[in-house]
């Protein structure tokens, strides 16, 4: 996991705004269970792209692990809408 999230932030001091790095970066840190980390790289990652429905997925899923559950909806019902299955699912299961 370190070298991992080394490797991505090398990456992002080159290029800040390499959609792929900053979205993978949120990833590692979400699949660890540090929302709080991850949330700010899914929402600058649906900065640069409006229309990346796992960006507002995993930032929807991370907000609901951290009780933020009004955010979580609005971020799974723009994943949803822009075509996530997964996010159909955790909201008809969650809310």
């Amino acid at each position: 996991f370190d070298k991992a999230a080394q490797d991505y932030k090398k990456c992002l001091n080159l290029e800040p705004s390499n959609i792929k790095a900053i979205f993978r970066l949120g990833h590692l840190y979400f699949r660890q269970n540090q929302y709080q980390k991850a949330i700010p790289y899914f929402s600058k990652t649906i900065k640069l792209n409006k229309k990346f429905a796992p960006a507002h997925y995993f930032l929807g899923v991370a907000n609901y692990n951290i009780n933020r559950k009004r955010q979580a909806k609005m971020n799974l019902r723009n994943a949803s809408k822009l075509g996530s299955e997964k996010a159909k699912k955790f909201l008809n299961k969650n809310f």
